[in-house]
């Protein structure tokens, strides 16, 4: 009895320490920003509003270096706010949302 007892809780710790499937690595297939030219906030900012489209897009891009796939998430930006620090004024803010897309699925899979 007791060595069917042993036997049962060697199996359960087997398997209790066995590895999990590692999850798939995320990929992505396109970047898409968009910016709301009605929240600038400054002149200055406005000044940085003409390349915030491509900077953005370019900075994403290099995150995601060795991380692009066809199959991949679609990585939308939208940018409500830009307003830059001035000397003794506001801090420097860049406000909006960020949402990784299955396209396949045409769905939202995560909301940041």
């Amino acid at each position: 009895m007791f060595r069917n007892i042993f036997l049962g809780a060697s199996a359960l710790a087997l398997v209790a320490c066995a590895q999990a499937e590692a999850p798939a690595p995320v990929t992505v297939s396109n970047v898409e920003v968009a910016v709301d030219l009605t929240a600038v906030a400054s002149r200055q900012a406005a000044a940085r509003w003409a390349t915030l489209e491509t900077d953005i897009a370019a900075a994403l891009g290099q995150e995601f270096v060795g991380m692009t796939s066809p199959e991949g998430y679609l990585v939308k930006v939208d940018v409500d706010e830009l307003s830059l620090a001035t000397l003794g004024g506001d801090d420097a803010r860049l406000t909006g949302t960020a949402q990784m897309v299955d396209v396949f699925r045409e769905q939202v899979v995560r909301s940041f």
